[in-house]
């Protein structure tokens, strides 16, 4: 396993890539790679989220202090630089954009964010029949909730066309079936906590995709992941951020059958993505753009910087277009759509402060051409292959910028995460 396949591994299944990390990859092999990484999922230590964050609130009326919000956004910023597990939080990281949920109690946001992370130890089926009862997300698509009308249709649609089978596999009056199954579904306000009222229910007959009971939302849950499509469409979700922009659609099919046939467990799942062949073609390395979090979580990683401010960290990963307290209404981009001129110009102002306090700090690993070379884990290395190694663990592509030679190590360092290869993975 060469340098450039094991950055790719440690690149698509966590944040950033140190030396370290890179050269464990490399003695492990892929397959063995893939295997503890797997092993380690929701195996997270990092920093304790705070009790009170978990505790009962009252939601009737959304708070005008967002100060604790923002807090958890820091908070969780924070989490995914000291993380042992990475990716445990990439996909945390993936669902939240998934289920959308966004509202203001910070209680409601963190244990929803808790209780994902939690859910990928076990299967598809668990999580979205959690999810589908969590405040946050009922929340997020009827502020106004009322248990007789339950989440809407709105919530239905995204149900049917972001959590399960995908565009183009459901009726109109599929939607009108699931708005009615999800009756009953509900908030209790004093305390922020899931509610169902039997009695606000409408258990009269729905016929749903050829089929005609009297459904709940639980047994339409079940029969959408009955249903191989919802594991097909999720897998090329996947695919997108994990793989590639173009899912391969027989390697899609092979994954998805895997993963049915696993009772929808998402380890098996994650581990037949990364066995899936694409993954390791090198015409798949650096095709898919960092999303912010990815830039700033994976550079503070990388280089080993503390995260002094984890709030004004959460405020930068906003500003150029990833709010955690507020993903969008359909999930998170991917390609191009993280970047333009403007966004690109701000990455490069944030790198550059980053690396400015780096060249402060005692611990900086491009101080010097030792320092350099300690970074690099290999102190004899003289500062032309050092530079030579640091190109290729920083960049996943030839760098777009012609990079002088003879220049400090700082210097040399910061030209290279300045070029705009530094954002592709």
């Amino acid at each position: 396993m060469d340098l450039e396949e094991a950055r790719h591994f440690v690149h698509r299944t966590g944040f950033g890539a140190t030396p370290a990390s890179i050269r464990r990859v490399q003695r492990w092999g892929w397959d063995e790679a893939s295997r503890v990484t797997v092993e380690r999922l929701g195996q997270d230590q990092g920093q304790p989220l705070p009790d009170k964050w978990l505790q009962a609130t009252k939601v009737r009326k959304p708070p005008r202090d967002r100060s604790e919000l923002q807090a958890w956004a820091g908070w969780w910023c924070q989490h995914m630089v000291q993380t042992s597990s990475p990716l445990t939080e990439r996909l945390a990281l993936f669902w939240h954009g998934q289920l959308g949920a966004s509202v203001p109690w910070v209680t409601l946001m963190a244990r929803h964010i808790t209780n994902v992370r939690q859910h990928l130890t076990k299967d598809l089926r668990t999580m979205l029949v959690a999810a589908t009862s969590e405040p946050a997300v009922l929340l997020t698509f009827a502020p106004k909730l009322k248990a007789r009308k339950g989440p809407g249709e709105r919530f239905a649609q995204t149900l049917l066309e972001r959590w399960t089978v995908g565009p183009g596999h459901f009726s109109p009056e599929d939607v009108a079936a699931v708005t009615r199954a999800f009756t009953g579904w509900g908030v209790d306000m004093a305390t922020g906590s899931f509610v169902y009222d039997q009695r606000a229910h409408d258990d009269s007959e729905k016929t749903f995709m050829g089929r005609t009971g009297r459904f709940n939302g639980t047994d339409i849950i079940n029969l959408l992941l009955d249903n191989p499509q919802t594991a097909k469409h999720q897998v090329e979700r996947l695919w997108q951020h994990f793989v590639s922009p173009t899912p391969n659609p027989q390697e899609v099919a092979d994954i998805a059958s895997a993963w049915v046939a696993a009772d929808l467990k998402f380890a098996d799942m994650i581990q037949a993505l990364l066995s899936t062949p694409s993954l390791r073609q090198p015409q798949n390395m650096g095709t898919l753009i960092k999303s912010p979090i990815d830039m700033l979580v994976g550079t503070l990683r990388t280089f080993y910087l503390p995260v002094d401010d984890p709030v004004a960290l959460a405020t930068t990963a906003a500003t150029l277009g990833q709010d955690l307290t507020a993903p969008p209404a359909d999930g998170w981009p991917v390609g191009n759509a993280w970047i333009d001129a403007e966004r690109f110009g701000k990455r490069r102002q944030w790198l550059r402060r980053a690396l400015r306090e780096q060249g402060r700090r005692s611990a900086a690993p491009t101080v010097s051409d030792a320092d350099l070379a300690k970074w690099l884990g290999k102190p004899d290395l003289t500062r032309q292959r050092a530079d030579r190694e640091t190109t290729r663990l920083l960049l996943a592509t030839a760098p777009a910028f012609f990079q002088p030679t003879g220049q400090e190590p700082h210097a040399f360092v910061q030209s290279l995460v300045l070029d705009p290869s530094y954002q592709l993975r």
